[in-house]
């Protein structure tokens, strides 16, 4: 669980040097749309336990590693609906042929059926990825590497043993901590196509000093991590600045 959301974290004013901002209108985003849509399912969900209920979009075909479906969402922040989004970005960075033959035909297919497909085409393979300030339930993570992408993940807390072996590695350390991005080449190796990041905020069971990483944070560590012509798929940067950054130096 979450203590509070954190959305007085201060925004990055201006885009350092080796970033290329991405707005929806781009090349990138061509098709993330339509693979959003084929892929996912509108349903009501009760984010917040209170009885209300709203529309969102959700990801069926995960069940045997997450027991929900993508964006399903856990008291409003874990699971969230942006992981719909994260997945959807990931696999619009792919170039497997599947994905391809997914969005030009006109068959009608659920959720679960277009992600048994993808998953059995294993059409992240080759990608090499870390969703930082994962939380309790990485599900982004997990659900990229069940669709074969080298799935690493960091946050302030472990997480449970049967996420951990779905994944290429997961990092115990506080995102703020001086050498952080240091620790995490390290751990990984460096070289990563992509970066996801929405922390929404400390955990309940958090050190009470634990502060969610700012954006100017999130972009240092996207920077040591990722290789040029990478992408950081971010909750936290702020939008204006494009809706993803790419790395180019």
């Amino acid at each position: 669980m979450i203590r509070e959301p954190d959305f007085r974290r201060s925004k990055v004013e201006q885009l350092p040097n080796g970033w290329q901002k991405i707005s929806a209108l781009g090349k990138e985003f061509k098709d993330f749309d339509q693979i959003q849509d084929r892929i996912s399912r509108e349903t009501e969900v009760d984010f917040w336990g209170d009885g209300t209920k709203r529309k969102t979009q959700v990801i069926d075909g995960f069940e045997d590693v997450l027991r929900e479906p993508i964006g399903q969402g856990f008291g409003g922040f874990y699971n969230t609906n942006f992981t719909v989004e994260q997945l959807t970005f990931a696999l619009s960075r792919a170039s497997h042929p599947a994905i391809t033959k997914l969005l030009s035909e006109n068959d009608s297919i659920t959720s679960a059926e277009a992600i048994k497909f993808l998953r059995q085409e294993s059409v992240l393979r080759g990608l090499k990825i870390i969703d930082i300030g994962c939380s309790q339930v990485p599900a982004f993570a997990v659900a990229a590497g069940a669709l074969g992408a080298d799935a690493y993940t960091v946050d302030a807390q472990d997480i449970n043993p049967e996420y951990k072996r779905l994944l290429k590695g997961h990092i115990v350390l506080d995102l703020n901590a001086e050498h952080a991005a240091e620790i995490l080449r390290k751990e990984t190796g460096g070289e990563l196509d992509l970066v996801t990041e929405s922390v929404l905020g400390a955990g309940r069971n958090a050190p009470r000093n634990l502060k969610a990483p700012n954006s100017a944070t999130v972009i240092k560590i996207a920077d040591t991590l990722l290789k040029k012509g990478g992408y950081l798929y971010s909750a936290t940067v702020d939008r204006e600045l494009g809706s993803a950054l790419k790395k180019v130096e």
